[in-house]
């Protein structure tokens, strides 16, 4: 981690640690909470990529929590495929085009996610419609995977209306994820964007994933949810606003 100032490891440590934090009692919230907050302050392509080795180690551990529930997996085989072509596709734009375009890019995801979670909007795909949907999706959510990391209203939005069983919902989103994180680690070491140095400040970040995470699970069923999600919310728009004043000063 040599070059990286102390103010840099601090954010990235509390980055993290509240991402982890979510994402133990939500089920979802670390790289949507963590490469915000880090962007502002590190770039974009350095918070992308710190989050790749907390990304995969988490959804190891989901994928082996609810592995007797997994879903049909071929449901998922096309959307894997062409994600790939899109994480390339974003990960070339990280790295080519105006950093202030992408914080806006970033920030309408977050609004996007926000809305659609408060609208209670839904959708609903039969296997016949997922055909359609499934490359669709898996291309559009691997430019925003490549480009800023955050694919949350996405990917949740789409595996809503598969109208999966909570356990099959935790499972399908960690595999998308993991072939996701994957896939943009090998994306930005073939662009120059991950190298041994970030490799390391993403190991580091990998210690407060494994100690905030079950303090966030530890609590679930301690905390009032609904009040919890609205913070979640209210800090996720404050995250939102911060990066559109980045990016227009």
């Amino acid at each position: 981690m040599a070059g990286l100032d102390f103010q840099a490891l601090v954010i990235i440590s509390l980055a993290v640690s509240l991402g982890s934090f979510v994402k133990g009692f939500t089920g979802f919230g670390l790289p949507l909470f963590s490469i915000p907050i880090m962007a502002g302050f590190i770039g974009l392509d350095h918070a992308v990529a710190v989050m790749i080795i907390p990304s995969i180690v988490s959804n190891f551990l989901l994928l082996w929590t609810n592995r007797r529930q997994k879903p049909d997996l071929t449901l998922f085989g096309p959307l894997l495929v062409t994600s790939i072509f899109g994480i390339f596709l974003g990960a070339w734009l990280l790295q080519s085009i105006p950093t202030s375009w992408l914080m806006v890019f970033l920030a309408s995801w977050i609004f996007l996610y926000v809305a659609m979670q408060k609208s209670r909007l839904r959708f609903h795909l039969n296997k016949s419609q997922n055909r359609i949907a499934g490359p669709i999706t898996g291309f559009i959510a691997g430019i925003s995977q490549g480009s800023s990391g955050v694919t949350t209203a996405i990917i949740v939005s789409y595996l809503h209306a598969l109208d999966l069983q909570p356990r099959s919902f935790v499972y399908a989103n960690a595999l998308i994820y993991q072939a996701f994180w994957f896939v943009t680690g090998a994306a930005l070491w073939a662009f120059g964007m991950f190298d041994l140095g970030r490799a390391g400040e993403s190991l580091y970040a990998l210690i407060f994933v494994l100690v905030f995470v079950p303090m966030g699970s530890w609590l679930t069923d301690r905390v009032d949810k609904a009040r919890f999600e609205n913070l979640i919310f209210l800090f996720l728009l404050l995250i939102a606003g911060r990066l559109v004043y980045l990016a227009v000063v």
